[in-house]
C-alpha cells in the first residue's frame, strides 16, 4: 500500500502543474510564457499536507518546478522538470530517486492517455487511461498495464493552466494562495 500512496502522491504532485491540451487540440500545458519565474503556489492535502511549488525558470529547451513541503518552502520534496510545451517528463527526489514520463505525463491532456514511466529503482510501467474534459473540469481513469486501475481522478484547472484542485479515491488536494505570480 505504501508503493500505492506514494505512486499517487507523485502523480498528485506532479498534476498540480500537469495540463490539458488547448480546445484546438494544440498542446498547451503549463503557461510559463505568463508565469513569472519565482511565483509560488501554495496548496494543501486532505490529510493535511501543505506543500509549495517555485517555478524556477526555463533550463535549455525545459521548464523547472520545485515542490517543498510546507508553506515556508524549505523541505525540498522533488523537483519537476517540463517539456517545452509545459508537461511533466521528469521527477528527481532529493534522496536521488527519479521517475520519467516518455514521451510525457498526459494525465490532464484530453483524450487516451499513454506514457511510460520510469524510475532509479529500475522499475519501467506502461500508464493507459482516458481524459474528459467539460470546462475547467478534467476527469482521468486509467491505470498501469497489469495492474489494478488506479482511483479515478477529478480536476480543476485555474491559473497558468495548472491544476487548482483534484479529488482521487481518499485524497484531495487544493490550491491555497499564489504568491509573486503577477506579471511585471
Amino acid at each position: 500500500m505504501q508503493g500505492l500512496y506514494r505512486t499517487i502522491l507523485v502523480a498528485i504532485l506532479a498534476l498540480t502543474i500537469a495540463t490539458p491540451a488547448s480546445a484546438d487540440t494544440k498542446l498547451a500545458g503549463v503557461s510559463f510564457d505568463i508565469m513569472p519565474i519565482g511565483c509560488r503556489i501554495f496548496g494543501s492535502f486532505s490529510n493535511g499536507d501543505t506543500v509549495t511549488r517555485d517555478y524556477i525558470g526555463r533550463q535549455g529547451a525545459t521548464y523547472i518546478v520545485k515542490t517543498y513541503a510546507g508553506r515556508a518552502g524549505t523541505k525540498l520534496k522533488m523537483t519537476t522538470t517540463l517539456n517545452a510545451n509545459g508537461f511533466a517528463i521528469r521527477n528527481d527526489m532529493p534522496d536521488g530517486t527519479w521517475e520519467t514520463y516518455s514521451p510525457y505525463s498526459c494525465l490532464l491532456q484530453p483524450g487516451t492517455c499513454e506514457f511510460t514511466t520510469r524510475n532509479s529503482d529500475g522499475r519501467q510501467r506502461t500508464f493507459k487511461g482516458k481524459v474528459t474534459k467539460d470546462g475547467p473540469k478534467i476527469t482521468t481513469s486509467g491505470g498501469y498495464v497489469g495492474e489494478d486501475a488506479l482511483p479515478v481522478s477529478h480536476s480543476i484547472m485555474g491559473r497558468f493552466n495548472t491544476m487548482k484542485s483534484m479529488s482521487n479515491g481518499d485524497i484531495s488536494f487544493q490550491v491555497t494562495e499564489y504568491e509573486a505570480c503577477e506579471s511585471n
